[in-house]
């Protein structure tokens, strides 16, 4: 087991840095404690995500009628 950091980006993987926010536009990644400036290649990993939510604007929602929300999310994996 190696040490590893979250690290996150916002501009498609040009720069890193520790974070652990998981949005419609940024990228998770780990990288070693010693150098959060890039991804490390990870076989199991283990790790505490921070998941940011958004609902549309009331003027485009209906607010007479109940809408269910099922909670499902669907995660996009990508190899750097």
């Amino acid at each position: 087991s190696v040490p590893v950091l979250s690290i996150m980006s916002n501009n498609d993987g040009a720069s890193w840095w520790a974070g652990t926010l998981l949005g419609h536009s940024t990228l998770i990644a780990v990288a070693s404690p010693d150098d959060l400036s890039q991804p490390v290649a990870v076989k199991d990993l283990d790790t505490d995500i921070t998941v940011s939510t958004l609902i549309a604007r009331a003027d485009s929602l209906t607010l007479l009628d109940e809408v269910p929300i099922d909670g499902h999310v669907t995660l996009e994996m990508r190899y750097l």
